[in-house]
């Protein structure tokens, strides 16, 4: 795994090995050696060590940088059209009751439980992502075709606010028409650190974005690392 992503990301084998070994230290990922004894890794294990390289991180700043992305919680997930919500779910109480059981009624009769199956925490997001496990349901979101359900052609994006504390999945599905604009048809999801549902606007962002691409190749390491 090390030496893939030291050839995707430009980073040196020394480099990579001290980051592994500080995650490690700090209980982060898989424990597990190198070479053909080396534990399998999983998704998560993958994705943190390929952010830590994007990121440019220092050892010593890597353990709580990534500590604190894999404990973003789930904050809101929807679909939209054009600029209308079809389905949204806001994950954190309203502080009004009425207004609660409102929203669970208009989740049930919206969408049922088992075709949002979002995980809860960011770091669960990112291996099943990289695992492929998301894509029969966000990764690929269903389209009705007739009498049958096809997965979805679309585009992915991920971006983290590193001083907003927050991330926003964005799957863009492809409508196939030039009558929409690029994005009229696509499925969010948002994490945050301190469970605010609309992140703060802020006067500027260090903002990593990971394209659909990335994924797809970190897809391909993780498979790798379990052969």
């Amino acid at each position: 795994m090390r030496d893939a992503l030291c050839a995707e990301f430009g980073v040196s084998p020394m480099r990579m090995k001290a980051l592994s070994q500080a995650l490690s230290e700090a209980s982060l990922r898989t424990e597990g050696g190198a070479g053909r004894g080396a534990a399998t890794m999983t998704g998560t294990d993958v994705a943190i060590h390929a952010i830590s390289a994007m990121l440019n991180l220092a050892t010593k700043d890597a353990p709580d940088v990534i500590r604190s992305l894999l404990a973003m919680r789930l904050v809101n997930f929807a679909r939209h059209l054009g600029p209308n919500a079809l389905c949204e779910f806001p994950t954190q109480p309203s502080g009004s009751k009425l207004l609660d059981a409102l929203t669970t009624v208009q989740q049930k009769l919206a969408m049922p439980e088992a075709e949002y199956p979002v995980p809860e925490t960011f770091g669960a997001f990112l291996g099943q992502w990289v695992e492929g496990i998301l894509d029969p349901t966000i990764g690929t979101y269903p389209q009705a075709t007739g009498n049958r359900v096809r997965p979805a052609d679309g585009t992915a994006t991920l971006k983290i606010s590193l001083n907003g504390h927050y991330a926003t999945y964005t799957y863009v599905i492809n409508s196939g028409s030039h009558e929409f604009a690029d994005d009229f048809d696509r499925v969010e999801a948002t994490y945050s650190v301190d469970g605010v549902l609309a992140p703060v606007r802020l006067k500027w962002e260090n903002m990593l974005i990971i394209t659909d691409a990335v994924f797809r190749r970190l897809r391909e390491i993780a498979v790798e690392t379990k052969k």
